[in-house]
């Protein structure tokens, strides 16, 4: 995980590549004060799971904002075209399934990653937060992985 000065840095450059202005994203996020926003470019306070929900349904990249390496569903795969013979294609499809676990294995790890991360950073009793973030950034990879097999198996019945 990113130092809390880096994933300011990398939020700004989020808002500045995908708003009018940071004070567009600050309202989308639901702050009162625009000002407040400042405060995460600064890295005075890093995203909890909420504002990270808000913000991956900005489109960003929650794995790049935090670790700063696109996620592997950020990186496009070629479509795969059929071969005409069978065996080869569900070798293929196997071949495609595997990498999906894998790339689903490092989101888990790199869930937790950040509950570690926030168990150095948090008291005890903000670990309750802690984990509840963890358990977003899980659910988004699981989803991230879920949408790769439906795009698979779509693929599959089309042909």
């Amino acid at each position: 995980m990113l130092k809390n000065d880096e994933i300011g840095s990398n939020l700004r450059t989020f808002s500045k590549k995908n708003f009018k202005s940071h004070a567009e994203l600050s309202r989308l996020l639901g702050m009162k004060n625009p000002q407040q926003l400042f405060e995460y470019f600064r890295g005075k306070i890093i995203p909890g799971g909420e504002l990270l929900s808000k913000l991956s349904n900005l489109g960003c990249d929650i794995n790049w904002l935090l670790n700063g390496t696109p996620s592997p569903s950020t990186v496009k795969e070629p479509e795969p075209t059929y071969s005409g013979n069978v065996k080869t294609e569900i070798i293929d499809i196997k071949e495609r399934l595997n990498k999906l676990e894998l790339q689903n294995q490092k989101w888990m790890n790199f869930a937790a990653e950040v509950l570690e991360q926030y168990k150095k950073d948090c008291s005890e009793k903000n670990e309750t937060i802690a984990r509840l973030s963890v358990q977003f950034v899980t659910l988004v990879a699981a989803n991230q992985f879920v949408e790769k097999v439906d795009c698979v198996k779509d693929k599959i019945i089309k042909e």
